[in-house]
């Protein structure tokens, strides 16, 4: 993954799932990027780092980029 590159993030709300498509705005040496959008996802396995959702919400990035 570099920046520059576009990614896939998922929305996954009472099972149903939505995709917006982001850039990878920076990659930091923990193994996480942040994407264009401000959202931090753990490249090893796609979980958003600073989700802020609610009502058992979740972000996580589609899995053929992680």
């Amino acid at each position: 993954m570099k920046k520059g590159e576009k990614v896939v993030m998922l929305f996954h709300l009472i099972g149903l799932t939505s995709e917006e498509e982001s850039m990878v705005s920076k990659i930091h040496k923990d193994g996480s990027v942040t994407l264009e959008n401000g959202f931090r996802f753990n490249i090893k396995t796609g979980r958003c780092m600073n989700d802020n959702t609610a009502f058992g919400a979740s972000r996580s990035l589609k899995v053929n980029y992680v």
